[in-house]
């Protein structure tokens, strides 16, 4: 999965948020492209309607 991609749905009431293996430094920075998924973070519908207001 790229970054900026939508997180994959495990099922319709826990959508799952992707936590990627990348850090910040402070600097000039470099731009990631890609980095791996070590864990995909479950939320209820009802948290994501609350937080996101949507």
């Amino acid at each position: 999965m790229r970054i900026g991609e939508e997180a994959p749905m495990d099922d319709d009431h826990f959508p799952c948020v992707p936590r990627y293996d990348v850090f910040a430094l402070c600097g000039n920075g470099a731009f990631v492209d890609e980095a791996p998924i070590v864990d995909k973070i479950p939320f209820t519908n009802d948290f994501m309607r609350k937080k996101l207001d949507r």
